[in-house]
This record gives structure tokens, sequence and C-alpha cells, in this order.
């Protein structure tokens, strides 16, 4: 099922891709992620500042920790 995540924004996929994959990995094959993939596909294209914003966030946050 890993090819749904080609249905996400190519930001959202060099991000989250890696992890997304790996997920998906480990679960046996049920009606409910192949859905919830195609939804969150759809949210990260209608909202992609949303979703870069908060690994941006993230990244700072983990830049300041280090420094200080």
């Amino acid at each position: 099922m890993t090819w749904l995540l080609r249905l996400y924004p190519r930001a959202w996929r060099r991000r989250y891709g890696d992890e997304g994959a790996g997920m998906l990995a480990g679960r046996g094959f049920s009606l409910v992620v192949p859905v919830d993939l195609v939804a969150g596909a759809i949210d990260a294209g209608l909202h992609p500042s949303a979703t870069l914003a908060a690994a941006r966030a993230a990244v700072h946050t983990e830049d300041r920790t280090m420094l200080e």
C-alpha cells in the first residue's frame, strides 16, 4: 500500500515519506488504511502550508534545543 503515498504532495513525501512507508510496512491490510491515506493526501494537498509549517517548527525547535 506504500504506492498510495504517491498521492501526497512532493514536499510532504520528502519530509514524511520514509516514515510513512515504514509505518505501513508493519501493518496488515485493512480497508481503513487506504481510506485514511487517501483522506490524508487530500488534506495535505488542500492545506500544504499546515503540514510544512509543522515540519519547519519541529526543525527550529530541535535547532534551538541543540544550541541551548
